[in-house]
């Protein structure tokens, strides 16, 4: 004899594998969450020696002292 289905019961053996995949997914993504150290440090050198300056002629003017 056939099993029955429903469509509660599809739809339960649905967001049942989805929430599987998800988990499965999310724990995969929490291990490379954040950014790396030196990349941190790159951009708050380069955020240190930005300076943006008004000018009358052309109007902002970026320089980057290094």
């Amino acid at each position: 004899m056939k099993k029955a289905s429903t469509l509660k019961k599809e739809l339960t053996n649905f967001l049942k594998q989805e929430e599987e995949l998800r988990k499965s997914l999310l724990g995969k993504m929490d291990k490379n969450r954040g950014l790396r150290p030196s990349v941190v440090a790159s951009v708050l050198n380069y955020s240190n020696s930005l300076k943006i300056l008004e000018s009358e002629i052309i109007g902002q003017h970026e320089l980057v002292l290094n």
